[in-house]
């Protein structure tokens, strides 16, 4: 008893607590978690398309249950199961605008004692068109232990044997190779498709080390639950050109882009990158299944009926045909069973929001999350960049301060800025991609130099209060011909102007202050620079740059 009780993940030293105790073996073996691994939803196209998906569904559940009667692949309701065999259970509507088919089969996993693989399925066509929907959960009996996300091996039968699509793009279970640049206008248009559903991830060749993942290790294992890209080192460039490295994929990661993508206004740390590291691979790739799997769970492509959804409206239509044929022999019952319907209808109801709202929640907590160790790491990066850089002057005899390289070219400002600039400056890829595109200032070493100075005084002067900085900002900004100032006059003015907000960690900010050099509105002899200070984090965050927001409360 006690090795099944190992199997369940018990620690050894409860093993000891609970010998001889049957109570403790009891409530061991009692612990249940059910827990939701993926959704995956999509269209089906073709001649005779829904009973098709039907039949296959069948074959897949009867490959576990040979107990399904041989009628159910044409649509036949069954319950069969039980008493040592995995329950499969299907049930079907059929109504003027179209028919619905729901099924939901358990399958116990042969190499983990008291875990169990429940697998939802819904075939529905309306005015025509037909979705399939299916929900893989978790189940296991006993202390939880890790397991690998997956999604239903019937997804990859359907795709390999049907027409399926999902944002106006075609399901493969091969994956798409960007090699032109054709083929990348295709999939930024994508990227940045607002009613696009799936996330989408992309895996980049690699120059000059092995990808981080197989890309036929992605596509196998995300086909259905995400829109799979490879990209040549070529297009990787021109991606990069494009929107910018902090969005781009290149040299072997992954990344994956969520939906609800634009990039001119969009925080990287929302759409996580797998950086591949020289020398070493993953052929599994568990870390960004899982994590692409789980923003799955509660997007918002869950839309289509659940079985016991479907299985409360099957026994509503029942219960009201039967008080239709006979309405006044049997009222007692047919009212014990229409309170009996209402109260499985609420409770249904009612553990699908609890869920679903779960969902939300842990899916929010865990993206913030990794937001936030997204940013730290990248802060963490640079900051052991510089002081390699640092350490390297004075292993060489060098006096430990490096002069930093002047601002020349704003259309590579980006890449400027992350190898020059502290992280007590974080710069909104916004801001960036502004400089980067419109910035005309004819002298670009004067943005270097008034960011330099934020980040050397400005930054340490009011971030730290140091008092003592006041004097040398005030000569520093005197001698730049730069200044500070509140953006609006009116306090409450600024939440009216959205364009002066920024995202940062999950939340809104607003640029309250600017760095102004030159007068008027002509970008080329004139500049600013809209920011905030962040209290807790000291540091300063930067909006926009380098155009003047035009509005009539700026003074």
């Amino acid at each position: 008893m006690a090795d099944r009780i190992v199997g369940f993940g018990t620690e050894s030293g409860e093993i000891e607590n609970m010998a001889g105790s049957e109570e403790g073996m009891t409530k061991a073996l009692a612990r249940t978690t059910t827990r939701p691994v993926s959704n995956v939803t999509f269209a089906l196209a073709g001649d005779d398309v829904f009973e098709r998906s039907l039949a296959l569904a069948v074959e897949w559940m009867k490959a576990r249950n040979a107990a399904i009667p041989a009628e159910a692949s044409r649509g036949a309701p069954f319950d069969v199961g039980g008493g040592g065999t995995s329950v499969a259970r299907a049930t079907r509507i059929d109504y003027e605008e179209g028919r619905v088919w729901s099924a939901t089969i358990d399958d116990p996993d042969d190499t983990h004692v008291g875990r169990t693989w429940i697998t939802e399925i819904t075939i529905g066509e309306y005015h025509g068109g037909v979705h399939f929907g299916s929900r893989l959960l978790n189940f296991t009996r006993g202390d939880e232990e890790a397991f690998t996300a997956s999604v239903p091996g019937l997804v990859r039968d359907l795709v390999r044997e049907l027409d399926c699509t999902a944002d106006g793009q075609t399901l493969s279970q091969d994956g798409t190779l960007i090699a032109t640049p054709d083929d990348l206008d295709t999939l930024c248009a994508l990227l940045e498709r607002p009613d696009r559903r799936l996330p989408v991830v992309v895996l980049a060749e690699g120059r000059d080390r092995q990808p981080r993942v197989p890309l036929r290790t992605l596509v196998a294992r995300l086909t259905g639950a995400a829109h799979v890209f490879g990209m040549t080192d070529g297009c990787a460039d021109l991606l990069v050109q494009r929107i910018g490295r902090s969005l781009s994929v290149y040299n072997g990661a992954v990344r994956l882009y969520r939906p609800g993508l634009r990039f001119d206004d969009a925080d990287p740390f929302e759409h996580p990158l797998w950086l591949a590291y020289a020398g070493r691979t993953s052929e599994r790739g568990d870390m960004v299944v899982a994590r692409v799997l789980a923003s799955s769970l509660s997007s918002p492509n869950t839309d289509y009926p659940r079985f016991d959804a479907v299985r409360a409206t099957v026994i509503s239509n029942e219960l009201a045909e039967r008080r239709a044929r006979s309405p006044a022999n049997d009222p007692d019952l047919v009212r014990l069973l229409e309170e009996q319907n209402a109260t499985l209808g609420a409770k249904i109801e009612k553990a699908d929001d609890e869920l679903n709202q779960w969902l939300a929640d842990a899916e929010a907590t865990r993206t913030s999350s990794d937001q936030q160790i997204a940013e730290l790491l990248s802060d963490l990066h640079r900051s052991r960049s510089q002081n390699d850089t640092l350490r390297q002057a004075l292993a060489t005899g060098g006096s430990g301060h490096t002069p930093r390289a002047p601002l020349t070219d704003l259309s590579n400002f980006g890449a400027w800025a992350a190898a020059n600039l502290s992280p007590r400056i974080w710069i909104s890829v916004k801001a960036i991609k502004e400089t980067e595109r419109n910035g005309q200032y004819r002298t670009p070493k004067e943005i270097g130099d008034a960011l330099y100075a934020l980040d050397e005084i400005y930054a340490p002067m009011r971030c730290e209060a140091q008092t003592e900085l006041k004097s040398v900002w005030d000569e520093r900004s005197t001698a730049l011909g730069i200044s500070v100032t509140p953006c609006f006059k009116r306090e409450g003015d600024l939440k009216r102007h959205p364009e002066y907000s920024v995202s940062y960690r999950g939340g809104t900010h607003w640029c309250h202050l600017h760095l102004k050099r030159g007068g008027g509105k002509d970008p080329k002899g004139m500049f600013r620079i809209y920011f905030l200070i962040d209290e807790n984090e000291q540091r300063i965050l930067i909006g926009h740059m380098p155009s003047h927001l035009d509005n009539n409360m700026t003074n």
